[in-house]
């Protein structure tokens, strides 16, 4: 049985408060849950709330941002 890890969620009070204003909280607890169990060398997750700049009457986005290592794997690269 794999041992669970403690890694860091931090999510900013206004993303916070949007997501329970959309009463979201299970999907988005999924969503960590996803990321922790298929992002491989995960080790930080952060969450805001981003506004659009030239339509304020836009809601705002909840944006996830997950960080882990630079791979060079994870790059493609092509050879001429």
């Amino acid at each position: 049985m794999a041992t669970a890890t403690t890694m860091p969620v931090i999510i900013s009070d206004e993303a916070d408060t949007r997501i329970a204003e959309l009463g979201m909280r299970r999907e988005f607890d999924e969503i960590v849950e996803h990321a922790r169990q298929t992002l491989p060398g995960l080790w930080k997750i952060e969450v805001s709330l981003s506004f659009h700049p030239e339509e304020p009457e836009t809601p705002p986005t909840i944006v996830i941002d997950a960080y882990r290592p630079y791979l060079e794997a994870d790059t493609e690269t092509t050879i001429n």
